[in-house]
């Protein structure tokens, strides 16, 4: 059995080689999706892999800093409820409880008052849809100096000092 017919002359030659393109032509064009959603995939993973191990460098911050022997625990409550924990070497992490959804454009701040001086914002942090919050600022902290670890509700990115009708939460840390 020919392929080709030998009264057609070359055109059944013709009719193969189309055929053979057009079949190269989807299978490579398929192989190109698929290549294109396999990338797609794998940056949607590289993402979520860098998250995680960000937020895991962040809890592991946390549990270094709450197991330093050295550092101060200080709790809080009425309406949002939670502590502070201060450690001269690990820094401050903030733990809440209760914390109010906040309106678009607002974010809550922290801020580190050392006692007779102005206020050191300590980063900003969103509450999650229960109402909970973690929130670490790490480095060194002198915890003598320190009077207080304060929580306001500011415009989104946070601002150079707090805005003092909007101080929800006061942690006295030297007394």
């Amino acid at each position: 059995m020919a392929l080709v017919n030998p009264q057609a002359g070359g055109s059944g030659w013709t009719k193969a080689l189309v055929f053979v393109t057009a079949l190269s032509v989807f299978f490579a064009v398929h192989i190109w999706m698929r290549h294109e959603e396999m990338h797609r995939q794998y940056n949607v993973f590289l993402e979520q892999f860098n998250s995680q191990k960000s937020e895991n460098a962040r809890l592991n911050e946390t549990l270094e800093l709450l197991k330093d022997p050295a550092a101060k625990e200080v709790t809080f409550g009425k309406g949002a409820r939670g502590r502070v924990v201060i450690s001269p070497k690990h820094g401050v992490a903030f733990s809440g409880q209760n914390m109010a959804a906040l309106a678009p454009g607002k974010t809550y701040e922290m801020w580190i008052i050392p006692k007779g001086g102005k206020p050191v914002a300590a980063g900003t942090f969103e509450p999650l849809a229960d109402g909970s919050a973690l929130h670490l600022q790490a480095g060194p902290v002198d915890v003598a100096s320190t009077a207080a670890v304060a929580v306001s509700i500011e415009n989104q990115g946070g601002v150079a000092s707090p805005t003092a009708d909007q101080i929800i939460i006061v942690a006295p840390v030297g007394q």
